[in-house]
């Protein structure tokens, strides 16, 4: 029920897929944790409009992790949710860029 921040999907061919609030901390949020309140596994993707796609698949326990790495401060916040196991669900950037091991 806080409000962090905004964030964009960009279309254009500027080479960036999300676009964040100035000065957001991406790295400290997950977008849906409040989604993961009666499961104990966690699908984790990349940004706000994959949790949609999930949404529409009717796949509810989905979190955004806003990017490619996950940070301790958002593995903790899946702990202290009571996640107990995780599924990766991101895709390769532009780069090839993966998530983090």
């Amino acid at each position: 029920g806080i409000c962090y921040g905004f964030v964009a999907r960009s279309v254009g061919k500027d080479g960036k897929k999300y676009l964040y609030a100035k000065g957001m901390n991406t790295g400290g949020l997950l977008f849906n944790l409040d989604g993961l309140a009666k499961t104990t596994t966690a699908i984790l993707v990349e940004g706000v409009f994959d949790v949609f796609a999930m949404y529409r698949a009717n796949i509810r326990n989905v979190v955004a992790i806003l990017g490619l790495n996950i940070t301790p401060k958002q593995v903790g916040l899946l702990l202290t949710a009571g996640i107990e196991d995780v599924v990766v669900a991101v895709d390769r950037g532009v780069d090839g860029a993966t998530l983090d091991k």
